[in-house]
C-alpha cells in the first residue's frame, strides 16, 4: 500500500540522506499488486514509476463510527476558533495559512486559533505571530486525546486544512464525522476526498486563504449546509467497503 509521494514531489522537504524514497522505489517495482489510497496517489505513483493500471487498484480509506459514548464528557475551553490538527511544518503549509488569517485575527478579536497535536508552539512560530501583529492570546496549542479531539471538531467555527498535498487526509473524513465545516486546498486529493462538502482555496494564496474561512465564519447558513453536505460525503468512506476491497486484493494474488 502506497499511501503518498511527498517525498518525491516535496524532495526539499526531507534529509538528502533519508533512504526512504530508495526502499519505497525497491518496494514498488517488486510489488505484485499495488494499493494507492486515492486517484490522486495513483497518479503520482504512475508519474513517477511505469505501473501498469492493471497492477495498482485504488482503496479509499474507511471511517469506522464510533457509537461507544464519551467517557469524559469534555467541553474545549475556548469558544469561536479555527481549528487546525496535526503538524505545522514544510509541506503542511502552516506559514502561509498563518499569513491568510492574520488580518482576521487581528480585526475580530473575539476569534482564535487552537492548534491540536504538532508538539508546543516554536520560537519561529512565535515571531511568525510577532510578525504578523497577532495577539499571542488568540493562539492556542494543545495535546488531545481522541475524544477530546472530537469534542474540538464538534465546536468549533470551521476546520482548515491547508496542506500543500496528502495522499488522502484522513482529518476530512474525522471533521465530516463530527459535524465540521472545512474550508481546504484545491491540490492533490483533496478535492476528490471533499467533493462538493467543503470549500476551497489555492493554498500558495493568502489572500484566498483568508476569504475562503471569512466566507464560512461570516455565513452560518453556509456553514450548516457543509455539515449536511459533510454527513452524505462521509458515507462514500465506510470502513466496510474497505476492509472487504482489501481483502479481495490480497486474496487475488493467493
Amino acid at each position: 500500500t502506497v499511501h503518498d509521494m511527498i517525498h518525491e514531489l516535496f524532495p526539499s522537504y526531507f534529509s538528502q540522506n533519508d533512504p526512504y524514497v530508495y526502499f519505497k522505489r525497491v518496494l514498488i517495482e517488486k510489488a505484485d499488486h499495488i494499493i494507492a489510497i486515492s486517484e490522486s496517489t495513483k497518479n503520482d505513483i504512475q508519474h513517477f514509476f511505469k505501473v501498469p493500471d492493471n497492477k495498482i487498484s485504488v482503496i479509499y480509506h474507511g471511517h469506522k463510527n464510533d457509537l461507544s459514548p464519551s467517557k469524559d464528557n469534555y467541553e474545549p475551553p475556548f469558544s469561536n476558533y479555527i481549528l487546525y490538527v496535526g503538524e505545522r511544518s514544510g509541506y503542511k503549509n502552516f506559514n502561509l495559512f498563518i499569513a491568510g488569517i492574520a488580518p482576521l485575527l487581528k480585526n475580530r478579536h473575539e476569534i482564535s486559533l487552537v492548534c491540536l497535536g504538532g508538539g508546543v508552539l516554536g520560537y519561529s512560530e512565535k515571531e511568525l505571530f510577532y510578525r504578523y501583529g497577532i495577539n499571542t492570546e488568540q493562539v492556542h496549542q494543545l495535546s488531545v486525546t481522541d475524544n477530546q479531539l472530537k469534542a474540538f471538531y464538534k465546536k468549533a467555527l470551521l476546520f482548515v486544512y491547508p496542506s500543500l498535498y496528502e495522499g488522502f487526509g484522513l482529518p476530512l473524513l474525522e471533521a465530516f464525522a463530527n459535524n465540521c465545516p472545512i474550508a481546504t486546498s484545491n491540490t492533490s486529493c483533496f478535492p476528490e476526498v471533499g467533493g462538493d462538502a467543503v470549500v476551497y482555496f489555492d493554498p500558495n494564496d493568502p489572500d484566498d486563504i483568508r476569504n475562503t474561512i471569512e466566507s464560512v465564519i461570516s455565513n452560518p447558513v453556509l456553514g450548516d449546509q457543509l455539515r449536511l453536505l459533510g454527513t452524505k460525503q462521509l458515507k462514500k468512506f465506510s470502513m466496510d467497503s474497505c476492509m472487504a476491497k482489501t481483502k479481495n486484493v490480497y486474496k487475488t494474488l493467493l
